[in-house]
């Protein structure tokens, strides 16, 4: 590697978008945490501070770091940073790992030149594979020594690390939303035992009311014991022992027991509470304890449906629009249709007045590209499938048709047919102002009745 530090210190540059920054840092202390010799540091642009140039600081910080770890864990096409950090690595011929979740390659593809760049998917062999060669070699930072070899000979160890960032990652890759649905169980393991069930006597020694709820029980235990078992609570529930996500479930914890990698669980559940959410189960954590018996860590992570997965960017996007739709009220069509319009009929407007007309229409068309009513793809999934889309799409493209006619309108200064084209502007403006305004209330609406139950 060029530019050889004259020290064993290791440095990891972490490149990722800003609404990563949580599970990044989380990656990072998880890293850390197995830094046997202490010469082990991180960069993320986080850590910056606020005045500094922080372009000029991010070009240090990858000139003296040993290689670059970058996290693509959703669809978001606007990647420049983090493309031009790689890139930046990618000249000093330095490691560039791209941990990628396997469903957005299609949408995120990197460009040619980056043949250089290993991608890492989002799986546990995989994780795995990375976290050994991470610890145990030097294939990362050439002519160092290696951080911790004791660990990379540790299956179960990695393994455990490899499901932290996965379940880390998944989570945010699939919009999920976690609230504290947990269930810890504990049993007798032996090797010989059936691995096609959790076992009947497997005891429920950690949970809550919330947990229990969605199972549709209390959380008393039943007539004559002092806890739930594992059985007891399906049985009380009506859910069958070989159920789909039960199987997976089974089949995971037997993997982790066994201290094998195990695969993520994809099938789900329907609550049986008065909700009917759905839960994906994710196992969060096992350890062996004194005579055999393992304790397994059991997550239930709710999945909302898009209106409620995708509530702060669809917002972003409805206030983005609106802010939009509001200047072009303004500043087109009050300013020109009810003030300038009239005088014009009086005093003939000059060649100027047209083009300020036509100057100021065709910026807010060129900023609304993306945001309001210039992509249609930006908007179309936050109305529902039905009148209300449907409702949508004819504004949308009684807006793209109006374009047209209101710039050749202008361009042939006939002041009746600007007049009547702005006329018809505004009528499509103001219907999607109120379309997009009564979105947003159902939007806030949703919100509070989701979380309702959680803020008493």
């Amino acid at each position: 590697m060029d530019n050889q530090k004259n020290n064993e210190n290791i440095k990891v540059f972490i490149s990722c978008k800003s609404n990563h920054y949580d599970i990044a840092e989380k990656i990072i202390n998880k890293l850390d945490a197995y830094d046997a010799a202490d010469n082990l540091s991180f960069f993320l642009a986080r850590k910056i501070e606020k005045g500094k140039k922080w372009k000029e600081q991010i070009e240090n910080e990858i000139q003296n770091s040993d290689f670059l770890l970058m996290l693509l864990l959703d669809k978001d096409k606007d990647l420049d940073w983090c493309l031009r950090e790689a890139y930046m690595m990618n000249i000093l011929k330095r490691p560039v790992i791209c941990l990628q979740a396997e469903d957005n390659e299609q949408h995120t593809e990197l460009p040619e030149d980056f043949k250089e760049i290993q991608k890492l998917k989002l799986e546990i062999k995989d994780l795995t594979a990375f976290l050994k060669d991470f610890y145990g070699t030097n294939k990362y930072y050439p002519g160092k020594k290696a951080i911790n070899l004791k660990l990379s000979n540790n299956e179960n160890e990695t393994v455990e690390i490899a499901n932290s960032i996965y379940n880390w990652c998944v989570i945010r890759e699939k919009e999920h939303h976690k609230f504290g649905r947990n269930i810890t169980l504990r049993f007798k393991y032996s090797k010989n035992m059936d691995t096609s069930k959790i076992p009947d006597d497997a005891e429920i020694i950690e949970t809550d009311r919330f947990s229990f709820r969605i199972f549709g029980v209390r959380p008393t235990p039943p007539a004559g014991k002092n806890h739930w078992l594992w059985s007891d609570l399906l049985e009380k529930a009506g859910i069958s022992p070989y159920s789909p996500w039960i199987s997976q479930l089974t089949k995971s914890i037997f993997k982790a027991c066994e201290k094998k990698t195990h695969d993520p669980i994809q099938a789900t559940f329907v609550s049986l509470d008065s909700t009917g959410r759905t839960y994906l189960p994710v196992l969060e954590r096992h350890r062996s304890i004194s005579n055999g018996e393992m304790e397994i860590s059991i997550i239930f992570v709710e999945l909302f449906h898009r209106e409620i997965d995708n509530i702060p960017e669809d917002l972003k996007k409805l206030g983005e629009s609106m802010n939009i739709a509001k200047k072009l009220r303004w500043e087109v069509l009050v300013d020109y249709l009810d003030k300038r319009l009239p005088a014009w009929q009086v005093n003939i407007p000059s060649e100027n007045d047209f083009s300020e007309l036509q100057n100021e229409y065709l910026s807010i068309v060129e900023e609304a590209k993306g945001v309001y009513l210039g992509d249609s793809e930006a908007l179309i999934p936050i109305f529902k499938p039905g009148e209300e889309r449907n409702q949508f799409l004819r504004i949308y493209s009684e807006m793209k048709n109006i374009q047209e006619p209101i710039i050749n309108s202008l361009k042939d200064r006939h002041i009746e047919d600007i007049r009547k084209n702005l006329e018809k502007l505004r009528q499509i403006n103001n219907e999607y102002l109120i379309l997009a305004t009564k979105k947003m209330l159902d939007t806030f609406e949703k919100i509070f009745n989701e979380e309702k139950e959680y803020l008493v």
